[in-house]
């Protein structure tokens, strides 16, 4: 995997999932994902009953939601073709070591999730929380849609990582350097798979610093 360094490092990987797989994984995360309504009133009022159970956090930005779906939370018969596709693509420290910079950390949980963002959002540039370490993005739906803008360390833009199905975006996090944004336009969802290697120690004070 080639590591490109504008404007800072990452690596871009196309069909990162089998297509067999990925076709699972996507078609199973549409008809769960997409039983939430884009209407900010219908969202507060009515979840599916299968989603309201699974341990997510909903926020408000803009005129649109952003809904994480945790799967190191789910049951274990929900989304079975999520987790096949994750089972072919184990992540682990290895791949930190793939980058020339990084976090340090200590003790390594790896962090599973959905995001999901509905009608009109735009998610502001940040370099990621200090708990995480390395972020693994898998663009899932749209077709079409919009992909991570990069910025460089002055958060001047630098470019676009354009939206792919199965394109996965990989990146060290590294603090007041690896600045990014998304957004989703009105009436569409942005769906993506999120693997995040995160320092246990970090995320406890993190955690504790928002009173969570």
């Amino acid at each position: 995997m080639e590591v490109n360094h504008v404007p800072w490092p990452h690596i871009e990987i196309d069909d990162f999932y089998s297509p067999e797989l990925f076709a699972a994984l996507r078609n199973e995360v549409a008809i769960e994902c997409k039983k939430l309504p884009l209407k900010n009133e219908g969202f507060r009022r009515k979840m599916s009953s299968k989603l309201k159970g699974i341990p997510g956090k909903k926020r408000l930005h803009g005129q649109g939601f952003k809904f994480e779906v945790n799967i190191n939370n789910t049951k274990d018969d929900e989304f079975p073709a999520v987790k096949a596709a994750l089972a072919e693509r184990p992540i682990d420290e290895s791949w930190i070591k793939m980058f020339p910079e990084y976090r340090e950390y200590s003790d390594l949980i790896l962090l599973t999730e959905l995001n999901v963002l509905m009608d009109e959002l735009n998610y502001p540039i940040h370099d990621e929380n200090p708990s995480k370490i390395l972020s693994v993005v898998t663009y899932l739906i749209p077709e079409t849609g919009k992909g991570t803008v990069l910025y460089d360390e002055n958060q001047n833009y630098v470019k676009e990582l354009e939206w792919k199905p199965n394109r996965t975006f990989i990146f060290p996090a590294i603090t007041g350097k690896t600045w990014h944004s998304y957004n989703s336009p009105k009436g569409t969802y942005r769906i993506t798979l999120n693997q995040f290697l995160i320092d246990k120690p970090k995320n406890a004070a993190f955690m504790a610093s928002k009173g969570l």
